[in-house]
């Protein structure tokens, strides 16, 4: 495990020389990293804090969820630091006010005039398993959800068959 405190010195010095601007859809997946010490605590404690500290006014994180075509990233964002917060169980306030934003944007999610960022049906309804086994009961619509989860289906369906088809005309030639 020397490697494991290696490797997380160097990150840290590493981000300590740089101006990164978070992401909060990053910052929530680092949130979620277990302690090697207890699988109860976080590893990354600060991680948290940042995602409390900087949910928006509406009660969403991400990039800019006053654009009206950016929702798709504002609910992936809100999502992820939702999972965050209810895995090391912090942020009830939080919490409810990341749901009332998943409540009224939900219908953003099937919307085809919004931005979808790349891999959004398999990541969000990922993220949606994810909450259901954290207990997290999330204010969408259930016809949504099951559309989502099809739409995953197809898209990884559809990514396989390409990619064998593009390996298929390789081969030939």
């Amino acid at each position: 495990m020397d490697g494991f405190e290696d490797a997380r010195e160097r990150i840290r010095e590493n981000f300590g020389k740089l101006e990164l601007s978070p992401s909060s859809y990053d910052t929530a997946w680092v949130a979620m990293v277990p302690s090697r010490h207890s699988l109860n605590e976080p590893c990354f404690p600060q991680c948290l804090d940042w995602i409390i500290e900087n949910q928006r006014e509406d009660g969403s994180w991400g990039l800019n969820p006053s654009h009206p075509l950016l929702l798709k990233d504002s609910l992936s964002s809100t999502l992820a630091c939702l999972l965050a917060l209810t895995k090391w169980r912090v942020g009830d306030e939080q919490i409810k006010r990341g749901f009332g934003f998943i409540e009224t944007y939900g219908w953003a999610v099937d919307n085809k005039d919004q931005i979808s960022p790349l891999g959004f049906e398999i990541i969000f309804s990922t993220m949606i398993k994810f909450a259901e086994k954290l207990n997290l009961n999330l204010p969408l619509n259930l016809d949504l959800v099951n559309l989502v989860n099809c739409k995953k289906d197809s898209t990884i369906k559809s990514s396989h068959y390409v990619s064998n088809k593009d390996t298929f005309i390789a081969l030939l030639g």
